[in-house]
């Protein structure tokens, strides 16, 4: 994801957010059309770690311009301790129920 976002920048492109979804981090663009794009890194194990799915607890996440350092959460080991942290409490909040 590093080195994606760091050639779109080189190239131009604006990027528009950047977004922490808990089990995977996104990056949200346009193409020369106007047709948007989102390139994302899941986290190893999703699918064993959600396997119902997951409730969104979306963060913004920081962005930089062209040759400007990249922000921090792209230099980071990603999942790390605060983002497992995150990912078992919501593992353990109880499944949402169903409408009557």
């Amino acid at each position: 994801m590093r080195d994606a976002y760091a050639h779109l920048l080189d190239q131009g492109v604006e990027i528009q957010r950047a977004i922490d979804h808990v089990c995977q981090r996104s990056l949200y663009f346009t193409d020369p059309d106007g047709n948007g794009l989102e390139i994302y890194y899941e986290m190893p194990r999703a699918l064993s770690l959600f396997p119902n799915g997951r409730g969104d607890e979306d963060e913004r996440l920081p962005l930089s311009t062209a040759g400007g350092p990249l922000p921090g959460w792209l230099t980071e080991d990603w999942p790390g301790p605060a983002a497992m942290a995150k990912v078992e409490r919501l593992r353990r909040q109880p499944e949402p129920s169903a409408a009557p």
